[in-house]
């Protein structure tokens, strides 16, 4: 039965007073769908044809477009009837979308190397791609402790930055000629606290009952330093800063004396050592 475009017996076609293509900015992972207002003057229920449109060339009859395939700049439309099963309205046409760029994305990100120390600069990897085979630039936001580090919006962080325990992350923004893609953030990477060593050498001897050993320790982390005695005889005295040990002495308890030693950083790196004083 062909369906009239009038109707008779006072059935009066349906209308369509709005088209829509959705979503207005598509790209080639988008589906198309059209968002139509129609009424029909006799409350009929209202279906519809549709004939869709890409460059002019018709492409599709379905409610819905998928643009998979298609290219990016190619303009799609659509043309609807609506139908209340007794007699069709006028075909509307929408306004043209034009497919759009599809955004480059951000896989992975890889602060390197793996374990961090202090002054030493750290590396952003990023693994991204572009599906329309783009050439993909990145920005990069660096974060110490939570908080932005301005003016640096490159892959590498200075090592003056990077302190010992710092909580080191990057937030990464890929971008292609046409437009900026999600944004992505790093795992925190924590700056490894490095143990302080003892380099100087003690003496082993009390010279005319006095005994003095000015300790020597390094921090690679740039720590300062707090020096304490955990085994020692009565009478020795260390500095807790400066590191100086004295012992004043007029005749040895033994004819060896244990000394044990330690520096830390007060997070948590010590270093520990360990000599015996022999009478002079």
């Amino acid at each position: 039965m062909m369906l009239s475009s009038a109707g008779g017996s006072g059935n009066l076609p349906p209308k369509i007073s709005q088209i829509e293509i959705t979503p207005p900015t598509p790209d080639l992972q988008s589906v198309l769908t059209v968002q139509l207002q129609s009424e029909d003057p006799n409350h009929d229920r209202v279906t519809y044809r549709y004939q869709w449109f890409v460059n002019d060339k018709e492409v599709g009859d379905q409610p819905v477009l998928p643009l998979a395939g298609f290219r990016q700049g190619d303009l799609v439309s659509v043309k609807v009837v609506p139908s209340d099963g007794k007699s069709q309205g006028d075909l509307v046409q929408s306004s043209p979308v034009r497919i759009g760029n599809n955004l480059p994305v951000i896989k992975a990100i890889k602060l390197v190397p793996e374990v961090l120390k202090a002054g030493q600069g750290v590396h952003a990897e990023v693994d991204g791609f572009d599906k329309e085979g783009d050439v993909v630039r990145y920005t990069y936001q660096w974060y110490i402790n939570d908080q932005p580090i301005d003016g640096n919006n490159q892959a590498d962080l200075d090592g003056a930055n990077v302190h010992s325990a710092d909580r080191i992350a990057v937030k990464v923004t890929p971008s292609d000629s046409s437009s900026e893609g999600v944004p992505q953030t790093s795992r925190i990477s924590v700056v490894i606290n490095q143990a302080p060593e003892i380099t100087s050498f003690p003496p082993t001897e009390v010279v005319e009952g006095q005994y003095r050993y000015q300790i020597i320790a390094n921090d690679s982390d740039g720590d300062p330093l707090n020096y304490h005695l955990i085994e020692a005889p009565a009478g020795m005295i260390l500095n807790p800063t400066s590191g100086l040990l004295e012992w004043s002495v007029k005749e040895l308890p033994e004819k060896k004396v244990s000394v044990k030693i330690q520096v830390d950083d007060a997070k948590g790196g010590k270093s520990i050592q360990q000599f015996v004083i022999q009478a002079g």
